[in-house]
């Protein structure tokens, strides 16, 4: 509830996600459990244009430079005395990335992921579609 509330609450943070198709289409928790997710995730978006923006890298878009890396997360800051960091999973370990050079390339690589990737109002759609998909 705490992370709902920096998304909702008072001076939210901006996001901008960018997801590979498969994973709108994995069935965890079955096909009513995924479509409910999916239909939050359609009204969270469409409810916060100013803060929330989802993208859908479609199966259409080939080969990239993150297709199958690890998930990783680029945290901006306001204040520019703060570096840009880097955070990321894999299956065995996490971390915070603040070397330079490292956070440029996976900087690079997001800016690669965009430019594959639907726009927003196109990703919107895709989720839509997946949903009836399930329905």
């Amino acid at each position: 509830m705490r992370r709902q509330h920096r998304l909702f609450g008072e001076n939210p943070v901006r996001i901008t996600a960018a997801l590979d198709e498969s994973v709108l289409h994995h069935h965890v928790g079955g096909p009513v459990v995924m479509s409910d997710q999916l239909r939050h995730l359609v009204t969270v978006v469409e409810q916060h244009p100013n803060t929330i923006d989802l993208r859908v890298v479609p199966f259409s878009a080939g080969c990239y430079n993150a297709l199958d890396g690890s998930s990783f997360h680029i945290l901006d800051f306001s204040s520019s005395i703060l570096p840009s960091l880097v955070w990321q999973e894999t299956i065995s370990s996490t971390d915070l990335i603040d070397n330079a050079m490292r956070v440029r390339d996976n900087n690079l690589a997001y800016d690669q992921v965009v430019e594959f990737a639907l726009d927003r109002e196109g990703s919107l759609a895709a989720i839509k579609q997946i949903i009836e998909e399930f329905e």
